[in-house]
């Protein structure tokens, strides 16, 4: 005997899986070769641990410059359009695309507001670090600040640079 037809239609489950970021970087050559994880060493695997992946639509806001928040992100696939504001003037800081990372200055300087805004263009996957995994007795990870304190004095360089340049005329 065949059960009845659902009345309220069709019911479709779906099981929902967290990304095993370890599994995902382990078996993708330019994410396994990211300057941060050259950078970490051995110390790569508690901070893909700590991590959490997310998939965010064509021009969604990551985040604005002067909100709260204070972790790091690895660009897993797609690209992220950053841009800072210094004053009235809004420049771009440029991109952050697949095995490079965006969040470094509130990560460095432990400061509760960003820094610059960041926006996805097309659809990105990115993993994003809350800073107190990326801590080692209260202090960032110092092969984590070496690596992002270049990073960070570019784009605020970049920054002043544009606003100075936009300024001039």
């Amino acid at each position: 005997m065949t059960p009845p037809p659902d009345p309220k239609g069709s019911v479709v489950k779906l099981a929902l899986k967290r990304a095993d970021l370890n599994e995902l970087i382990r078996t993708d050559e330019v994410l396994r070769t990211a300057p941060l994880f050259k950078a970490l060493g051995r110390k790569t695997e508690p901070l893909l641990q700590a991590g959490i992946a997310r998939r965010y639509p064509h021009q969604t806001v990551l985040f604005q410059q002067g909100e709260p928040g204070n972790s790091l992100f690895l660009v897993l696939r797609g690209e992220v359009r950053l841009s800072g504001r210094k004053g009235s003037d809004v420049v771009e800081l440029g991109a952050a695309s697949r095995g490079q990372v965006f969040g470094e200055l509130e990560v460095i300087s432990g400061a509760a507001l960003r820094g610059s805004s960041a926006v996805s263009q097309g659809e990105v996957e990115a993993a994003e670090f809350p800073r107190q995994g990326l801590l080692e007795r209260g202090a960032l990870l110092v092969e984590l600040a070496g690596f992002l304190r270049p990073i960070s004095e570019a784009r605020l360089k970049a920054l002043s640079e544009m606003t100075d340049f936009m300024n001039r005329w």
